[in-house]
């Protein structure tokens, strides 16, 4: 049997670089009693550090299928194919030629074959609608598609608010300019256009319900004055237009 190449799945093992082994393959690898012993020692050498992400995607993987898989996967030693000098310390050599002794093992037909039959035995069916289902999955792509959309017209901020267009937008009939221009007119703006004189200048800062105001004060501080004159007319109350004419 010649050297097989593996790939599909990575299997990144600190500074060895990267292998790559399929489905079924993987399976074998963490089913195998060696395997786990080599991940152990790998894990607690001092020379090569596994990534956490993948030491707990494989051992997860194995907790899933490792029963399924050990009982139709001899367990064999390892060590005895593959020639270590020290077990407590393996090589970068050593801990390849383990890997690719795994994966270099002839695919079993039978099992594909019980799988087969297995998952024939399996099927049964089905009360459930399954237009409502395909309905479903429809409204929930369009769904998918539709923020896909939004998402690539703007950028999103860090909190996941602010947004920004990366397009610019744009007119056929005006040219956006690379500044802000700002344009500042002189004269008057707003209400204030309408001052001709002093007198309308008044006007806009005291209006007629404040100057009635001031009157009515004026003449309520009088009529306690008033007690203390002997003529009214030392004492008289004020108008809207004599406290015009004050003002």
């Amino acid at each position: 049997m010649g050297h097989r190449e593996v790939q599909i799945i990575p299997i990144v093992v600190g500074s060895l670089g990267a292998w790559d082994v399929t489905n079924d393959q993987f399976l074998k690898i963490v089913a195998t009693k060696s395997y786990l012993a080599l991940l152990r020692k790998l894990c607690v050498s001092d020379s090569i550090r596994w990534s956490r992400d993948i030491y707990t995607e494989h051992m997860t993987g194995h907790r899933q299928y490792g029963n399924e898989a050990r009982d139709s996967v001899p367990q064999d030693n390892l060590m005895d194919r593959v020639p270590v000098k020290n077990p407590n310390r393996l090589t970068e050599d050593e801990i390849r030629a383990m890997v690719q002794a795994i994966c270099d093992e002839p695919e079993d037909e039978n099992e594909v074959g019980r799988s087969d039959t297995s998952d024939d035995e399996l099927i049964q069916e089905s009360d459930h609608d399954t237009e409502s289902e395909q309905e479903l999955s429809v409204e929930i792509e369009e769904e998918i598609e539709k923020e896909s959309e939004i998402t690539e017209e703007y950028f999103l901020g860090k909190d996941k608010t602010t947004t920004w267009n990366k397009i610019p937008p744009t007119s056929k009939y005006t040219k956006i300019s690379k500044k802000n221009i700002v344009k500042i007119f002189p004269g008057l703006k707003s209400c204030a256009k309408y001052i001709t004189d002093e007198k309308s200048a008044f006007k806009m800062f005291f209006t007629n319900d404040i100057i009635q105001n001031i009157v009515e004060c004026t003449n309520m501080e009088i009529e306690k004055l008033r007690v203390n004159y002997d003529r009214p007319r030392d004492a008289k109350n004020t108008t809207t237009n004599e406290k015009c004419w004050l003002l």
